[in-house]
């Protein structure tokens, strides 16, 4: 368990101080969870990279974490911005993976929107659909937010995103990550929600050539996991994994198969 001072840092351009970790060599994996989660919630996916040779990077973006919680930045092109700044002062374009699940993934998908995938050695997305709102030509997004609902939709809470139960090792690697870092403040970040539950970013997925694979929950109570496939037939070079019994939560509730499924498609791309 990583405490504030094991974190390293990075000053973004407009002040926001932001906290990652950096362990292992080889090729970088870089790492982003999802709204209101840290770097460390990829404990179990951070050691099994290490295991296998990889750099594993840990991406707390502003307000998640040890970083920074300014009153401003609630959205995902500055979320988009702080990485480029990071990955370009690092050295790490071009050679590195980059992994998100949900609001991480998004992020990824608005970096590509603003900066495209020459950073990118892949892209790995894990159950985020890349339209949230539903309409007539995108049925894959989050049940029951509609043109109709989407005024009022995030003025309840979120469903819980789990769907099988975490192990005993997991649930209680999470609980102790929670305790041991700054809350979470639901309420200021509730813009930079509002603005993950309202982009689209069906028209950036045609832009992406580098190697992507889709990773979905089967039974993710957010969307459909048919979300994946149609992510993977619009990106020349992707491909789609599906894991059973599985929500929104894919690398905590079936950290296994997860795993497996991540190390074969780095594999598949050489460690150069």
């Amino acid at each position: 368990m990583l405490v504030e001072n094991d974190f390293l840092s990075f000053t973004a351009s407009d002040g926001a101080v932001l906290k990652y970790f950096d362990e292992g060599s080889g090729t970088p994996v870089l790492l982003i969870a999802g709204y209101s989660a840290s770097a460390q919630t990829w404990f179990y996916q951070k050691q099994a990279l290490l295991t296998a040779g990889y750099r594993v990077i840990g991406w707390n973006p502003r307000f998640h974490g040890f970083s920074d919680r300014p009153a401003y930045g609630f959205r995902l092109s500055r979320l988009a911005a702080d990485l480029k700044e990071f990955v370009d002062a690092n050295g790490l374009s071009g050679k590195t993976v980059f992994v998100g699940q949900s609001m991480g993934a998004a992020s990824l998908l608005c970096y590509v929107s603003l900066f495209g995938d020459e950073d990118m050695k892949a892209l790995v997305t894990v159950d985020q659909t890349p339209q949230m709102l539903n309409t007539e030509i995108w049925p894959h997004g989050m049940y029951g937010f509609d043109k109709e609902t989407m005024a009022f939709f995030f003025d309840r809470p979120i469903p819980n995103s789990l769907y099988a139960p975490l192990s005993d090792f997991v649930a209680t690697e999470i609980a102790r990550i929670a305790t041991q870092e700054p809350e979470f403040d639901l309420e200021l970040t509730k813009p930079l929600l509002l603005d993950h539950a309202y982009a689209s970013w069906l028209d950036i997925l045609p832009q992406i050539r580098v190697p992507s694979l889709f990773v979905a929950g089967k039974n993710s109570p957010f969307w459909p996991c048919e979300h994946a496939e149609q992510m993977s037939v619009r990106v020349p070079n992707g491909r789609t994994v599906v894991i059973d019994s599985c929500g929104h939560c894919v690398n905590w509730e079936k950290p296994d198969e997860f795993n497996t499924e991540l190390l074969s498609f780095l594999d598949e791309l050489g460690k150069s």
